[in-house]
């Protein structure tokens, strides 16, 4: 739905308009939020003993989340690289107007057909996974992100529409393939009733970096210019990948260095 969302809305505000058409998404969620309010525990078989009293809490299961989070080495290091990936596109979420405009100095057609193409990436890799049955390799995982804040910084010297099209198309085929070999890592290490738990720390984690990112965009855009905030956060982006990175190296040279240890440790 995330990939098909801004073509509707694209629809929606070529036919009404766009005043009309956030007044169309404010009653979706108003109706969402109906729908949610409706729903009823399902009942059981288990008998008034076997039933719990008392329903953990949401701040309850937050904490036991985050607690899972960290006691998962990998698992934090993959948080911390879907944060990074969040900072790399935040200048893209949100200056992409004005970057067709200022950089790329094209109408405003090249806005759909930007955002179009971050997605034409996304499919690919999602069909070449679904076909192929994925990449078993490591190195596809972890080189995803840097190749994502290449494609980020490269977008400030885009010199026609063509190459930043391209690049968006990359940046989609990185942040594709990392977003699906993170889930499955998430799913094949945590027990299914703790996964949705720790999903919420990463929600919390990525609209937290969302709303920060957004507001730093506008900060840089408005005192160094379009082109360089594009610069600048992927190279925050960078940072934030190459910390975690390492942080993963350490993890994962540790565990080789005590299955190689002698003795009962071997």
């Amino acid at each position: 739905m995330a990939l098909v969302g801004p073509s509707v809305a694209g629809l929606f505000i070529t036919r009404f308009g766009g005043v009309h058409t956030l007044l169309i998404d404010a009653g979706t969620f108003l109706i969402s939020a109906m729908f949610i309010a409706v729903i009823k525990a399902p009942s059981t078989n288990l008998s008034s003993r076997e039933r719990p009293h008392t329903s953990p809490s949401y701040w309850k299961s937050l904490s036991r989340g985050f607690s899972t989070l960290i006691q998962q080495p990998t698992l934090w290091t993959l948080t911390l690289l879907g944060t990074a990936i969040i900072v790399i596109d935040t200048p893209f979420m949100v200056l992409v107007v004005p970057y067709v405009r200022e950089v790329l100095h094209a109408s405003a057609r090249a806005v759909g057909f930007l955002q179009g193409s971050l997605s034409a990436g996304t499919l690919l890799i999602t069909f070449i996974i679904a076909v192929g049955g994925g990449f078993y390799r490591s190195l596809w995982t972890w080189s995803s992100v840097p190749l994502f804040c290449i494609a980020t910084m490269l977008m400030a010297w885009a010199p026609n529409l063509g190459w930043a099209l391209t690049l968006q198309v990359i940046g989609g085929f990185a942040t594709g393939l990392f977003d699906i070999r993170s889930m499955s890592a998430f799913q094949s290490q945590i027990d299914t009733n703790l996964l949705a738990q720790t999903l919420m720390i990463n929600n919390a984690i990525a609209a937290m970096a969302t709303a920060m990112g957004s507001l730093a965009a506008g900060f840089v855009a408005e005192h160094f210019g379009v082109r360089m905030t594009f610069l600048v956060f992927g190279v925050l982006g960078a940072a934030l990948g190459s910390l975690a990175l390492w942080r993963l190296w350490r993890i994962h040279a540790s565990a080789i260095g005590v299955l190689r240890a002698p003795g009962p440790l071997r």
